[in-house]
């Protein structure tokens, strides 16, 4: 298989081409990666929702048990505790819902940033280079041939 040019300049086209095309994969990862780092800063909101409605919520729960042990008024004095509980619960669970939206989100854009420019290079580069390969290959096995040598003595003379 013939993966390079003989003639130096083309081949040293060729590996240039080659060290770009990796070149821009590689920050086109990276790029991808950054954005992705980027919007997942966006779920600290939701974190901190998070362990806001647990504090409130365990509180809250402290709060009625306690209530709940007073002798008369217990039972009605627990009822706004409990309702506090249940929005501190809430509250938590808006923030973890909030956290795992930011990093479904931060996943597909960063996947997106990596992958589009990514694809384009590839789409652009390995079919011609696949073609090149093809095709000097072909033509080394046909000069390889003893009849291959004669058509190739004969195009020089036409």
């Amino acid at each position: 298989m013939q993966l390079y040019a003989e003639v130096p300049a083309r081949r040293a086209r060729q590996i240039v081409a080659e060290v770009l095309t990796v070149v821009g994969v590689a920050l086109s990862v990276r790029a991808g990666i950054a954005v992705h780092g980027s919007i997942a800063q966006l779920a600290e909101p939701g974190r901190a929702a998070q362990d806001a409605g647990l504090s409130v919520a365990d509180a809250a729960g402290r709060g009625e048990r306690a209530a709940a042990d007073l002798p008369l008024v217990g039972s009605t004095l627990r009822r706004p505790f409990e309702a506090l509980r249940d929005g501190g619960v809430s509250l938590a669970e808006a923030g973890q819902a909030q956290q795992a939206f930011v990093a479904d989100l931060a996943w597909w854009f960063g996947v997106l940033v990596a992958a589009l420019p990514v694809l384009v290079l590839l789409g652009f580069y390995v079919p011609r280079r696949v073609r090149w390969v093809r095709e000097a290959s072909a033509a080394m096995r046909l000069a390889e041939m003893p009849e291959g040598i004669q058509v190739r003595y004969e195009e020089a003379d036409a």
